[in-house]
């Protein structure tokens, strides 16, 4: 079987000597080298476009980017694309609520994942697996409940690094908020803590 006659094209030939594709293009348009449609269509360079939800003609600078379209633009203007945005989250508010609390739930991860790093130079992969060796619980009380949305606080020797952040090499567990309160408060003191527990077992 014949090879297509256009330069370069592998496919074979089957009308005019043109492969299915470029046979197409040839009816379509009269050459079985034009490129409308698809990635490998040039982009259109308009200063104006028709918006299709009211019709009006407009600077193509009041369409938002769309890699999507031919243009590189939003089929409808900036007025318009605001008002179907805002008729879609009026008619499906609890699917908008969703989309809301994913997109504040992978911001609090991102600014965590970044918080952890800077301040205490782990990445959030270590603070995992730091995590994962405990069992999941607080390192003192063995508690797995650190309140509603809340991460285990990360802990550190202070003679080493003192303040709020640490090197990295100095961290020694994962609390939860009232052990890593009670360590806090104790100035990382062994003896007040033990003297604490004396304490209390002699006023019992």
């Amino acid at each position: 079987m014949a090879q297509c006659s256009v330069d370069e094209c592998e496919g074979k030939a089957k009308a005019k000597g043109f492969c299915v594709r470029h046979y197409t293009r040839w009816r379509r348009y009269g050459d079985p080298s034009v490129v409308k449609r698809g990635p490998l269509a040039p982009a259109l360079q308009l200063d104006a476009k028709q918006c299709n939800a009211c019709g009006e003609t407009k600077p193509i600078e009041q369409f938002g980017p769309d890699k999507r379209n031919r243009d590189g633009r939003k089929g409808r203007c900036h007025p318009c694309e605001q008002k179907h945005q805002y008729e879609w989250r009026t008619s499906h508010p609890d699917r908008w609520q969703e989309i809301r609390q994913d997109a504040a739930n992978r911001r609090a991860k991102d600014r965590w994942k970044y918080r952890i790093k800077e301040t205490y130079n782990i990445t959030f992969e270590e603070y995992e697996r730091l995590l994962a060796a405990q069992g999941g619980v607080c390192a003192i009380c063995g508690g797995s409940r650190n309140g509603p949305g809340r991460r285990f606080h990360i802990d550190h020797d202070h003679t080493c690094c003192p303040g709020v952040g640490s090197c990295g090499r100095c961290i020694r567990g994962l609390l939860c908020g009232r052990c890593n309160t009670m360590v806090g408060l104790a100035k990382d003191d062994p003896e007040r803590l033990l003297a604490a527990v004396r304490y209390l077992r002699k006023e019992r």
